[in-house]
């Protein structure tokens, strides 16, 4: 795909997934990580949630490993918390709301989706860690 810049898209209608308004990911494992840069690259879509556009889709990520989402926060846009079979629905009729709006702004459809619970947007919070000192 790379090769021939084909960028990747969905099986059944063959729509690019940079089309998309949200693409969403779901980590059984920590082994997963990287496939989201790999399918995001594909894409053609930022690696890094501060670079995306307005038009670009949100990226969204939940399931069992996500639970601890920092070390792929810069890649991220939200990330469900907890049971994604639950809030799956609630973040639909969000974005069809969104979009029913005209789309006004991606930081709106993130201001929604924190508001309902349950999401962490990794934009919206300064991190900071305690250096690491070695044993003695």
């Amino acid at each position: 795909m790379r090769e021939h810049g084909v960028p990747q898209f969905t099986l059944e209608s063959h729509r690019p997934v940079a089309a998309f308004d949200v693409l969403e990911f779901s980590f059984a494992t920590e082994l997963g990580y990287t496939n989201i840069l790999n399918s995001l690259d594909l894409a053609g879509i930022p690696l890094r949630a501060a670079d995306r556009a307005e038009f670009e889709p949100l990226v969204l990520a939940g399931g069992d490993a996500a639970f601890s989402p920092e070390p792929i926060a810069d890649f991220l846009d939200a990330v469900v918390l907890g049971d994604g079979e639950e809030i799956a629905l609630p973040i639909s009729e969000l974005v069809r709301s969104w979009k029913s709006q005209g789309r006004p702004g991606r930081d709106g459809l993130l201001l929604l989706l924190v508001a309902g619970g349950a999401v962490y947007m990794p934009k919206f919070y300064d991190v900071e860690y305690t250096p690491h000192h070695g044993s003695s």
